[in-house]
């Protein structure tokens, strides 16, 4: 390798021999360089590189480096792939030949033109102490190595690197969207566009022509938060799979899907919010299909999805797989609803939905949380290494995505899930501790509260439990974030009391708490459950009842209950047929 190395040192000497390359200033702000056909000897003395793609178009077909460090020349043909010069920049301070068919005029800009057009190519031999990057790292906050995530409109990239080795002076450049953005070690005033930026580079070059780049992780910009004024919804069923066990599920008929949607959309009703798990390993084979269906027949019906993404896989989880609950609908497998073995695979999950599913672009990661049928309540510092997974892994995929948690639930529901509930004071406080709103967009909650004696004290109450949220998130620094209550609601039956309350008081009582929750400056989504009734226990559980429509099992049909008339009215003006 050395004898090839030499026979192009003395190639590229006696081609220097003839050269006449000499450069003109033009103006202030070019020079023209004059090319002479052949070979052309050129040490690039500019304060910024120069991009190769720069000379597409023009004679030149070829760029030749001499690197000091391997002792070997690296070489790049004009508009082709395969570059071996670091993102094909002429970096300052470093040697090249330039190959040119025949005589032209190069203009460049300055301060590109401090060029010493007949330099002599220096082969420095190789260094003792190389150049090389220690370390590099992105802004502080970065959640994660291999993504930069920059919140709000003021919020710049902040990057730090440590150089060592090399020969001389050496310079440093940052680039991204294939231009310096910064030249020296440090760089915290790099403005950039909403989206994602993946050729963030850093390259360094030192006076014996060494050369060395590295790769920032991926940057996300995320643009500002722009959200309806006010949504109202229903939680619906219509993922791949129901978080209720032995419940039927209509929805995974298309008719049946689509009859649903029709309906809401009727009712004036703009947002579900549905369960959307997957599993890579062993996904029925109507998951991925039937998921499709549901994000196009919403993008159809000009209808928002929050779509939950909660459940684990048995290969994924954290939880004793033996490990079973007892509950009216039936066992409950309790390593179902997490958490995560490791939430890399939390993150590589909501890459692949954020990415196939990009319409849809409210994603919550957390459902119910601070309940054990549906996380390990006591595993909070778990809970937000996963949101944070989850939430990188949605930004990477698609930078406008919402994350919305962790969905947490009133106290009212300890009649369903005795023992299994934490308060939401302390265990909210616990994840604003661990720093889970770096990681989310809109916080979520369950205001779900007791019959109170009337509708006005109801509602009452249940204002009282968003009250009790805010003041945690003012506390916390965070008051400026959307709030939005994802589930409430109550069943109907033959008594009013607990979460129950009769068919004739229900339609008025959900509309009453809408219309709460719309005058809060604090809410802007109000979503109730359910949409239909599951009747998937013997008991009469208070969640059996709580749709506004019921399921015909024999024809498939839905048949509207008193209360989605109430909505309709409510939302559209329209009076019930």
């Amino acid at each position: 390798m050395l004898l090839v190395n030499r026979s192009l040192l003395l190639v590229a000497s006696a081609l220097l021999t003839a050269l006449a390359l000499t450069a003109v200033a033009s103006d202030d702000d070019t020079t023209t360089l004059r090319l002479t056909p052949g070979h052309n000897a050129v040490t690039w003395n500019g304060a910024e590189p120069y991009a190769i793609a720069n000379f597409e178009g023009t004679p030149i077909t070829k760029i030749h480096r001499f690197d000091a460090v391997r002792q070997r020349w690296l070489s790049h043909v004009i508009g082709q792939g395969d570059p071996t010069l670091p993102e094909l920049h002429l970096l300052p301070r470093v040697q090249y030949l330039i190959t040119s068919d025949e005589a032209h005029e190069l203009v460049i800009p300055n301060p590109l033109a401090d060029i010493d057009p007949l330099a002599k190519l220096r082969y420095p031999p190789v260094p003792n102490d190389p150049l090389r990057f220690e370390a590099y790292w992105p802004n502080e906050d970065s959640p994660l190595e291999d993504l930069v995530v920059l919140r709000g409109e003021d919020e710049r990239l902040s990057v730090k690197a440590w150089v060592a080795g090399g020969q001389g002076e050496v310079s440093v450049w940052w680039m991204i969207d294939g231009r310096v953005n910064h030249a020296g070690l440090e760089s915290d005033d790099v403005e950039l566009l909403p989206g994602g930026h993946d050729d963030a580079m850093l390259f360094a070059a030192d006076e014996a022509g060494q050369v060395k780049a590295v790769r920032l992780p991926r940057v996300v910009k995320l643009p500002p938060l722009e959200l309806p004024e006010m949504q109202y919804g229903v939680l619906a069923h219509i993922g791949s799979s129901s978080a209720w066990f032995g419940s039927p599920q209509p929805y995974q008929n298309p008719d049946s899907l689509r009859a649903a949607l029709d309906l809401m959309r009727d009712a004036g009703l703009t947002m579900t919010m549905a369960d959307f798990t997957w599993d890579p390993v062993s996904a029925f084979d109507y998951a991925l299909p039937h998921l499709d269906l549901v994000a196009r027949e919403l993008e159809l019906r000009d209808m928002d999805m929050i779509a939950i993404v909660q459940s684990v896989e048995m290969w994924a989880s954290a939880m004793d797989l033996t490990s079973t609950r007892e509950f009216p609908w039936g066992t409950h497998s309790r390593w179902r609803n997490g958490p995560w073995h490791d939430p890399k695979d939390k993150s590589q999950e909501m890459l692949y939905v954020a990415s196939r599913w990009s319409d849809i672009r409210y994603w919550m990661v957390a459902h119910e949380s601070n309940l054990d049928v549906f996380y390990s309540t006591g595993d909070v510092v778990r809970l937000v290494n996963e949101i944070r997974a989850a939430a990188l892994g949605a930004y990477y995929a698609n930078p406008e995505a919402v994350i919305v948690a962790p969905g947490l639930t009133g106290t009212a529901v300890t009649e369903s899930f005795p023992g299994e509930i934490v308060a939401f004071e302390p265990f909210l406080q616990s994840l604003y501790d661990l720093g889970f709103h770096r990681y989310v967009d809109v916080l979520a909650i369950h205001p779900f509260v007791d019959w109170s004696g009337s509708i006005e004290r109801t509602v009452e109450r249940m204002m009282r439990f968003v009250e009790d949220v805010r003041a945690i998130m003012e506390r916390n620094g965070d008051a400026d974030r959307t709030l939005w209550a994802t589930s409430h609601g109550w069943g109907t039956g033959d008594r009013t009391e607990g979460l129950f309350v009769r068919e004739d008081v229900r339609g008025e009582l959900l509309v009453e708490a809408f219309r709460a929750l719309a005058e809060s400056e604090h809410v802007s989504a109000a979503v109730f459950y359910n949409f239909r009734d599951t009747l998937s226990s013997a008991g009469g559980s208070w969640d059996d009842f709580t749709g506004i429509v019921e399921h015909d099992l024999q024809d498939g049909s839905f048949v509207p209950k008193p209360a989605y008339w109430a909505i309709r009215e409510f939302l559209t003006g329209q009076r019930s047929p």
